[in-house]
């Protein structure tokens, strides 16, 4: 069974009652300065391995989703009653950040074909896929006379005959719209972006509903369960991988 915190990094309970933990208190102020800074999340996560303290209690080590998680926990405002580790001016100026940095934008399946074909409208010339920014991946023409660049959104994820596009939130099987919770879409959206991989309880405890969370792995059957009903006959590509989790397999 996977380790989850019973209460956010950065708090602690003591005398019964909730309060900033000294070490991670500063922390988590420490990583919201060195963002505003302009650090990367993985320059952060190297800096936090060296200092401390644990996110994990089983691991010293600190990775760029560890301090993703602290940058989105709107609680170090105040929210939901707990104490104000940061100012509400310096969250908004993170998430800000966050949505206007540069990041990686890896290249679905389902696009590669597209990008050997893809030509600038204006001259003719081939489009060369670039990096993401504010939620959309940009397209520049390779001539350097012409330079147009596109914005399009290529977060769509399909296998199997299911169909999700992550920035509308949506879900499709062989055409039909699918009602699926939030957790439930998240869950499905995790199965397709690791097809044919075998997944422990534990990562997808870790990844989809990450350390925070209150429970155990099992929570995750009950919703494999319930997603598998929804998808019908869809359902039997989450493959059980007994003693272990899960795998989506279109095989």
């Amino acid at each position: 069974m996977a380790w989850q915190r019973k209460i956010p990094f950065g708090y602690e309970i003591r005398g019964g009652q909730l309060r900033p933990h000294p070490q991670e208190g500063d922390a988590v102020r420490y990583i919201f300065g060195q963002y505003l800074a302009g650090a990367s999340l993985l320059a952060i996560a190297e800096g936090m391995t060296g200092r401390g303290p644990r996110y994990h209690q089983h691991t010293p080590e600190w990775n760029k989703h560890m301090v993703k998680r602290v940058l989105e926990n709107a609680r170090y405002t105040g929210a939901d009653g707990y104490p104000p580790l940061v100012s509400g001016e310096d969250f908004a100026a993170v998430q800000d950040q966050r949505g206007a940095r540069n990041t990686y934008a890896p290249l679905p399946a389902e696009t590669r074909p597209i990008q050997a074909k893809a030509v600038c409208g204006l001259c003719g010339a081939k489009l060369i896929r670039g990096h993401r920014t504010h939620g959309r991946v940009h397209w520049k023409c390779q001539n350097a006379d012409c330079g147009q660049s596109v914005s399009l959104s290529d977060e769509t994820l399909a296998a199997g005959g299911i169909v999700i596009d992550k920035t509308a939130h949506s879900v499709t099987i062989d055409g039909k719209s699918v009602d699926l919770s939030y957790k439930e879409f998240e869950l499905l959206a995790y199965f397709l972006e690791n097809k044919g991989i075998a997944l422990s309880r534990e990562k997808i405890l870790n990844n989809v509903w990450n350390y925070d969370y209150f429970g155990d792995a099992r929570t995750i059957d009950t919703h494999v369960k319930k997603l598998r009903s929804k998808m019908e006959g869809k359902g039997e590509l989450i493959k059980t991988i007994w003693g272990m989790g899960y795998k989506f397999d279109v095989e």
